[in-house]
């Protein structure tokens, strides 16, 4: 049997084994980290420490509100008690009221600010965790597709071994030697084949003499350009 050819079909094989390898190890970083997913739930985590945030600097303003309010009871009490006759002492009560007023004026402000920041947030929030949910059941289903791929690819590869196993039994041993050394040196093409009296693998054109020795049925034809095995039907 015509040598190239019996390599050209083991280097159809390897090939194929190889791109069945390829995608099974791409589906295995797809499933293992799915990029939408990881960014969906960063997304989540991030808004919910703002969240955390606001409703930290809500409850603060909110507490100092209640301090002031009391501080100002207090005072306002004092003040119309009776208990205190001396004029500085009531105008600096006065001034501490007053003072008191136009303070719980501004935190109610802010604190009308911070609310609708809260608010806002906590809407980001419940979309952005409905998003990661939506994210997640689309993951789910492109994993469970992804599985039944790579288990499909698997039996390929397992028919391939196979077929390998039948395909090299019958090629001489030197023959092969050269074939796998190839393989290693070339990027796993060692086999190209005779194209337009062309090499495929490198498209360096190839004289009437070589492309009948690339044709030869017993003798291997190696492209002087690119070193590997050429063969022509």
């Amino acid at each position: 049997m015509n040598v190239g050819f019996q390599l050209f079909q083991l280097q159809s094989i390897d090939s194929e084994f190889d791109r069945a390898q390829k995608r099974i190890g791409e589906i295995q970083s797809a499933i293992a980290a799915d990029k939408g997913v990881e960014l969906a739930k960063k997304r989540v985590e991030s808004m919910e420490a703002e969240l955390r945030k606001i409703k930290s600097d809500f409850e603060s303003i909110d507490y100092e509100t209640e301090q002031r309010k009391v501080k100002k009871t207090q005072s306002e009490a004092n003040l119309y008690s009776g208990r205190i006759q001396s004029p500085k002492e009531l105008q600096d009560l006065q001034a501490e009221i007053t003072s008191l007023t136009k303070m719980l004026v501004e935190l109610e402000r802010q604190s009308l600010e911070q609310l609708i920041k809260l608010e806002k947030a906590e809407e980001k929030t419940t979309a952005l965790k409905d998003e990661l949910k939506k994210v997640l059941t689309e993951f789910e289903t492109s994993k469970s597709r992804l599985i039944a791929e790579k288990n499909t690819l698997e039996n390929t590869l397992k028919n391939l071994s196979a077929k390998r196993s039948s395909q090299e039994s019958q090629i001489q041993e030197d023959k092969k030697s050269t074939y796998e050394h190839l393989r290693k040196m070339k990027n796993g093409l060692a086999v190209a084949q005779l194209q337009d009296n062309s090499c495929s693998a490198c498209g360096s054109s190839l004289t009437a003499s070589q492309c009948q020795q690339a044709r030869s049925g017993s003798q291997l034809f190696i492209c002087p350009s690119c070193g590997r095995i050429v063969y022509g039907s």
